[in-house]
This record gives structure tokens, C-alpha cells and sequence, in this order.
């Protein structure tokens, strides 16, 4: 087994993971006008990874360690490249979304059975190893904005899609040659039922939220939509009961339940809800400050290469300042941040021509990529300060609350702009919104884990 070239498996498929997950926010807007479809509609093509990552990379995981490195790798990477080859070509906005579920799916698992990969190939090194597979798929959420938008502008939305396909091919081809073979599988048992509830639940909820949020809607259509929402409320407690019964659940809820832990991972929502938020800048930047995709994609970069450099940073001085500051750091600059986009509009109008649309723009999106970056860590950090045994198992919650909450936020987003008649007032009401979620958040911080520098 060649341990570069395993890298250069991994490595790829992860990159295209990520280009693709950030680059479809900058097709976004065509893909809403090219379907003449409805915000509300469009956004689904968001949601639908968003929740099929959150519910398939805790799995992956547990699978990969029991059925195989390679047969799991391939298999998800098999599901993305195909998964993406259909997104390309899809008629139509529901067969999108449908694709785009199975993306999110094979996305999300093989991101999380890399890592045991990379850690067979490199155990003594295996620290290193881990740090530059995370380099390279933020390097991947680095580029996917000016890629994406680059793409967009030159040959349409749908090779978004096409560009993932040759690298996932490659991807393949190289696992297949240097992998080493799986020995026999092992009996395992994966939540299934926990995780059927969990996608059933929060989907109910969503759909059920869409429908009442539509204002153009019949009352029937609301109806059946509160209906929805009910269900999807009623399936909680069942999803809580089931995970009681199982020995290894997708969600631990004694530990969820802690004080702390909750409160951690209620945060984590919360900051998934941003990402959410922010997946709808380049949408603000095309449809009311006139951009065009290559320009919005540009001006979206810096938030990902923001994060980069912070996180770094960030993770180097969590041992000098513990958990708590940085967390409060970064969550009132993401709440600058989106509080800046609310005024980006009244600033053209003050500025006038003494500075650029992009500049405006800029700024704010920089400063939620630096505060993103300085809290990232130190979140994580702190959900494992509580049980720090169970790395794998915490890590995976706390991927599973943000995604919903990024899932969560995205169709709010859109619920809010297709209800406001003015994309402008709905996206000032969304990002002063979300300015005010953040800054409601930083409480919840003082009753997170802490580490002993936090107390000094």
C-alpha cells in the first residue's frame, strides 16, 4: 500500500466533497431562475444534503470500522460521483432535490470513514495525518466559491455537478489500486431506526414549516402543513425512546441530556444556523446588489479562507485561553458580521461611489470567516472537555446538531424571503435576525464545559 498515493485518494475525494458542497451556494440563483422555481422550493437542493450529511456521517463511521475501509470508501464515493452525474442532469427541481439527498449521503459518509483510513495508513504519524486531510478540505471550502462562481458564469450550474465526476472517478480508480484489501467483515449494528426517525422527524418538521410559512398558500395547504409539523413534533419523543433501548445510538441521550453538554450543543445549532444564513449570500449578492456569479463567488471566498487562517490560530492559543473566550469571541464577530450585510444596502447609498459593491460586501463576510474560525475549535474543544473517551461519539453529535440547524436555518431563510414581497427588506430581516440569534447564543457558552484557564 503506497501511503502518498493513499493520501491522493483521500485527498481527492474530500476536495471535491467540499468545492462541491460550497460551490452550489453560488449556483444557487440559477438554479432558481433556470427551474422558475420558488425560493422556498430552490432552497430544498441546500436542505436535502444538509440533512442527508447529518444523518450519514456518525454512521459511515461505525460501518467503516466493521464492514471495511475500502467496501465503505467505495462505496460512498461511488454514491457521490454517481449522485452528482444525476444532479447534472436533472429534469426537473424535485429529482434535483432527490440527487442532491443522495450526494449529501455519500458526502458525509466517506468524509467520515476517510479519517479511519488515514489512521490505518499512518499510525504512528496518525496526528499529522488527521491535520492535513482537515487542511485539505478547508482548503476545498476555500476554493469552492471562486471555482463555483467561475463555472457558473462560463459554462452554467449544471457542471457545478459535472466538475465532481472525473475527480471522483479518479478517486476511485487510485483506492481501488493502492487501498488495502478489507479482511471479513464483522457483525455490526448500525441505528438505523434512529437514524430513519431522525431524517423523518426534522423533514416532517421542515415541510410542515414550509407549507404554514407560505402566505400565498391555501388554507389547506396550511393545514395539511401544521399538520406535518405536528407529526414531525410527535416523532421526537419516539426517536428519544428508541435511542434509550440502543447499545451504540446515532444520538447518546444521556450524555445529550448533561447541562452542559446540551447547552454545548444547542450552541452548536445555533452556529450551524449562521452557516445556514450565510449560504444565502451569494443569492443576496446576484439577485439585489447585482453581482454576477463570478463576482459573488469572490466575494463569498474570504469567509472559508477566513476560517482557514483562524481556526488555526485559534486551536494554537485554546491552551492559553480555554474554551470560553474564544467561543464569545467569535460569535459576537459572526454577529457583526451578518449585522454588517443587514446595513450592506444602506452603505451603498451612504458610500455611493467612493467605495465598491464588492468592498461592502467584503468586510463583513471576512469578519464571520474569522470569528467562524475562532469559535470552531474551541466548540469542539469543549464538547469533548466533557468526555474526552468518547472523541468519535462526540464529534458526531455535535455534526449532527449543526447540520440541523444549518438545514433548519436555510428553510426559514427562504420561507422569510418568499413571504417578504422584497428580496431586500427579506434578506435585512434574515441577517438582522440572525445577528440577534447569535448574540442570544452567547449565555448558553457560560454553561458549556469549561477547561481550568476558563476559571482563571
Amino acid at each position: 500500500m503506497s501511503k502518498p498515493l493513499v493520501f491522493v485518494a483521500i485527498g481527492a475525494a474530500s476536495l471535491v466533497s467540499q468545492i462541491s458542497s460550497t460551490a452550489i451556494a453560488v449556483a444557487f440563483p440559477d438554479i432558481t431562475s433556470d427551474f422558475n422555481v420558488s425560493i422556498v422550493l430552490a432552497g430544498w437542493v441546500l436542505t436535502a444534503s444538509l440533512l442527508a450529511t447529518a444523518v450519514s456521517a456518525p454512521i459511515a463511521g461505525k460501518v467503516s470500522d466493521s464492514f471495511g475501509r475500502k467496501r465503505t470508501f467505495t462505496f460512498l464515493v461511488v454514491l457521490f460521483t454517481v449522485a452528482s452525474a444525476l444532479s447534472a442532469v436533472a429534469p426537473n427541481i424535485y429529482l434535483l432535490i432527490f440527487f442532491r439527498l443522495l450526494q449529501g449521503l455519500g458526502a458525509g459518509g466517506f468524509t467520515a470513514s476517510a479519517a479511519g483510513i488515514v489512521v490505518d495508513a499512518f499510525p504512528r504519524s496518525r496526528q499529522r495525518a488527521i491535520a492535513f486531510l482537515t487542511t485539505i478540505t478547508t482548503v476545498g471550502s476555500v476554493l469552492g466559491p471562486s471555482v463555483g462562481g467561475w463555472i457558473v458564469s462560463s459554462l452554467g450550474w449544471r457542471f457545478v455537478f459535472w466538475f465532481a465526476v472525473p475527480w471522483g472517478i479518479a478517486a476511485l480508480v487510485i483506492a481501488a489500486l493502492v487501498l488495502a484489501p478489507d479482511g471479513k467483515s464483522r457483525k455490526f449494528e448500525v441505528d438505523g431506526r434512529g437514524a430513519a426517525l431522525l431524517m423523518a422527524s426534522i423533514t416532517t418538521i421542515l415541510i410542515g414549516l414550509t407549507m404554514v410559512g407560505n402566505l400565498g398558500a391555501s388554507w389547506t395547504t396550511r393545514l395539511v402543513g401544521a399538520g406535518l409539523l405536528v407529526t414531525g413534533a410527535a416523532l421526537l419523543p419516539v426517536l428519544i425512546s428508541v435511542e434509550k433501548k440502543i447499545a451504540d445510538p446515532l444520538i447518546n441521550v444521556t450524555l445529550v441530556n448533561s447541562r452542559p453538554f446540551l447547552a454545548a450543543n444547542v450552541y452548536n445549532s445555533i452556529q450551524g444556523a449562521g452557516v445556514g444564513v450565510f449560504q444565502m449570500v451569494p443569492l443576496f449578492a446576484v439577485t439585489v446588489l447585482g453581482m454576477t456569479a463570478s463576482q459573488a463567488g469572490m466575494a463569498y471566498t474570504p469567509r472559508p479562507g477566513g476560517m482557514l487562517i483562524a481556526s488555526a490560530i485559534s486551536a494554537f492559543f485554546i491552551v492559553r485561553w480555554g474554551y470560553r473566550r474564544p467561543l464569545i469571541a467569535g460569535a459576537s464577530m459572526v454577529a457583526l458580521a451578518l449585522a454588517l450585510l443587514g446595513l450592506s444596502q444602506q452603505a451603498i447609498v451612504w458610500f455611493g461611489n467612493s467605495v465598491s459593491t464588492m468592498a461592502i460586501l467584503l468586510v463583513p463576510v471576512a469578519i464571520a470567516g474569522i470569528g467562524g474560525g475562532v469559535c470552531g475549535p474551541a466548540a469542539n474543544n469543549a464538547c469533548i472537555e466533557l468526555m474526552p473517551d468518547h472523541v468519535s461519539t462526540i464529534t458526531g453529535i455535535r455534526q449532527v446538531f449543526r447540520n440541523i440547524g444549518a438545514a433548519v436555518a436555510t428553510t426559514v431563510t427562504t420561507i422569510v424571503l418568499h413571504s417578504s414581497g422584497k428580496l431586500a427588506g427579506g434578506f435585512e430581516a434574515v441577517f438582522f435576525g440572525g445577528a440577534i440569534l447569535i448574540v442570544a447564543s452567547i449565555p448558553l457558552i457560560l454553561a458549556m464545559p469549561c477547561s481550568a484557564r476558563d476559571t482563571r
